[in-house]
Order: structure tokens, then sequence, then C-alpha cells
């Protein structure tokens, strides 16, 4: 288990995708349960890298949903890193602004649906 305020990479590995070749880490900060991402391209000391930090939304980044542009914010950093061949995207493990419980975010959802137009 990891310990409070220590950084554990738990996993490596190459990640060919369709916006260039990316390295994968998997890693924990402290006592997450989750562990969250990071994407890089290209990193060199001697250049100050593109970075983007995107909290995980899995109805915009998987399944594409118009009601948020988290996909859409995604899939331009990748492009936008892979442009400049030098970047990092961390990947958070979590909904939004924190970890929030997806079933009370989809019951909001359906809460605005039933609403009058």
């Amino acid at each position: 288990m990891s310990t409070p305020n220590r950084l554990e990479v738990t996993a490596q590995a190459a990640l060919p995708t369709h916006f260039g070749d990316y390295q994968i880490e998997s890693f924990r900060w402290g006592n997450d349960l989750q562990p969250s991402l990071a994407l890089s391209m290209g990193l060199d000391l001697n250049v100050i890298p593109t970075v983007r930090i995107h909290s995980e939304c899995i109805t915009g980044d998987a399944f594409a949903s118009v009601r948020c542009d988290c996909g859409h914010q995604l899939q331009e950093a990748l492009r936008i890193i892979s442009d400049e061949k030098c970047g990092l995207l961390i990947y958070m493990r979590q909904e939004g602004c924190g970890p929030v419980p997806t079933t009370p975010r989809y019951r909001s959802l359906q809460s605005i649906d039933q609403q009058p137009p």
C-alpha cells in the first residue's frame, strides 16, 4: 500500500494512438484507490513541454456525450502534444473537480431530462 504524500509508478508501457506514439504510466499518489495515468511524448529536459491535467469524465471521454466538452478537450490535448512532438497529459482518475460518485451524477442528469422545456 502507498504511503501518504508519496508518488508510486505502478506500470509503464508504449501506447500507440491515432495521434502518435506515447508512453503511458499509471501512478498512485498516497492512498489513492485507483491509479491515475500520465501519457508523454518526446519529453526533453531542454524543452518546456505542453502539459494538460485532465479529470476523468466517462460520459465525455468514452461515450462522446454532447452535454460536456471533456472528450473534445482530451482529444485536442493529445493532438496538440502530437503536433508539438513534446508534452505530457495527466489523466486524473476522478470525475470532474473531485471524486464524485457516478450514480448521483447520472441521477442529476436524469432530473434535468425530466424538467419541462
